[in-house]
């Protein structure tokens, strides 16, 4: 089986093949075995330059050649991870908010969706704004935005996709529930968020910090 390193590269090495949990055994009596490969896009698919490979590229080739389901799967929005789907000619649903949601991209058929529930979004955005950091939720109308020049920009070099729509206050945003928010600030202040919040909503919500100036917040159980 391939293996996706951090450095945007990925080495060949083989391993035993493992069965799905759910494995039916055949007709013929053998147990019927699920190759598949799931990986994530920033830091493992993607380069610096926040662009597939070469090597990498020819590493999902060879997985595909030895008939390994290739799933992609990050803590981007549904859209935001298509483009690099359809770049590879998967035809795998693709989960994205750290698996808040699974979407068939063809059919748009969802499999399966955890959201975060208005109140508790309301919630972590006011609280965001009260401990003096910016918020950003991902919902399935797009990426939203608390106003800030600084965030707005850093999103966009962070993702290389697009704008996000921005609010000047919470109450300009109709919102109704989240795949995921994130609280963004000086890691310190996002350190101590961290453990604040891990403790408050312990069994709830599933509280990452991805980068030292990003905490991630998703509906526990959605990973």
């Amino acid at each position: 089986m391939l293996q996706f390193q951090a450095q945007g590269k990925i080495s060949g090495s083989k391993s035993g093949q493992k069965r799905h949990p759910q494995d039916k055994t055949s007709q013929s009596g053998k147990q019927q075995v699920y190759k598949l490969a799931a990986i994530d896009l920033d830091g493992t698919l993607l380069n610096p330059e926040r662009r597939i490979s070469d090597e990498n590229r020819a590493a999902v080739e060879k997985l595909l050649a030895n008939e390994v389901e290739v799933v992609l799967a990050s803590g981007r929005r549904h859209d935001d991870i298509y483009r690099f789907h359809k770049e590879l000619g998967l035809k795998t649903p693709i989960l994205s908010c750290h698996g808040a949601l699974v979407k068939d991209p063809f059919s748009n058929e969802v499999f399966c969706t955890r959201p975060i529930e208005q109140d508790l979004v309301l919630f972590l955005l006011k609280e965001a704004l009260e401990v003096g950091l910016s918020w950003v939720v991902y919902d399935e109308k797009g990426v939203h935005l608390c106003h800030s020049e600084f965030w707005i920009n850093e999103y966009i070099r962070r993702t290389d996709f697009g704008c996000p729509t921005t609010y000047k206050a919470i109450s300009d945003y109709d919102l109704t529930h989240a795949e995921k928010v994130n609280w963004m600030g000086e890691p310190e202040a996002i350190q101590q968020q961290f453990r604040r919040m891990n403790e408050l909503f312990k069994g709830k919500l599933t509280c990452v910090v991805t980068d030292p100036d990003h905490l991630e917040f998703t509906l526990h159980g959605a990973d």
